[in-house]
């Protein structure tokens, strides 16, 4: 981070707000994946609705250098915050747990509990806005118990795959030239399904349904 801020704001009723800026953003791993960024701003506001529940809504906004912004808007409905609470716990424990060891057992069976119940709960998860270099836009809906996704939009086949080049190989630990390949051959899995259609340049997104979602991931 450079001149990373953070503000975190507890109003009365319950309500929480988080302010993050920064004037740039350096991720990289050091086998050539890397992601670098100008102006980084977080915003995220829970909002109490009672006792048991709330609801959140998330923006993050960025621009990639020598490219157009890039923002996330995300809005969450229905969080039983017991539930959040075992799924922070549990997550907790599995952070700080060796692989493989039954505390990491334990922790990873936590979590899958806490997430049943916030999905039976009734979480709701809508994309409002994903915009990856002003050159792809992505809307959709997720609610979980219901198994149900619905993800929509268009953009530029490069910028998809680049984003989904570097993130995964990041995440994975995989070299460059590997994340690529592996983001070329999700891109052309999911259009087997017919998730997606690919064009020469462009990428059409028409996912309804979890099920063939997951299908085509595998």
């Amino acid at each position: 981070y450079d001149a990373p801020s953070l503000r975190v704001v507890a109003e009365q009723g319950g309500d929480t707000s988080v302010y993050g800026t920064a004037e740039g953003l350096l991720i990289l791993d050091g086998i050539g994946n890397r992601l670098a960024f100008a102006g980084p701003v977080l915003e995220f506001k829970l909002t109490s609705e009672s006792m048991q529940s709330a609801s959140g809504r998330l923006s993050v906004s960025a621009r990639r250098v020598g490219q157009a912004e890039s923002r996330l808007v995300v809005n969450i409905d229905s969080i039983s915050m017991p539930a959040m609470a075992e799924l922070v716990q549990a997550l907790h424990q599995l952070a700080g747990a060796e692989p493989d060891s039954t505390a990491a057992g334990l922790g990873a069976i936590g979590a899958a509990s806490a997430w049943q119940q916030l999905a039976a709960a009734g979480l709701t998860v809508e994309l409002e806005e994903l915009v990856l270099d002003g050159q792809a836009r992505l809307s959709g809906l997720w609610v979980p118990d219901d198994r149900n996704l619905i993800l929509t939009g268009e953009g530029d086949r490069a910028t998809i795959a680049d984003w989904w080049a570097n993130i995964a190989g990041l995440a994975q630990q995989a070299p460059p030239e590997e994340a690529r390949s592996a983001a070329r051959q999700g891109l052309e899995g999911l259009a087997a399904q017919g998730a997606i259609t690919l064009g020469r340049r462009q990428v059409t997104v028409n996912i309804d349904g979890l099920p063939q979602a997951e299908a085509a991931i595998e």
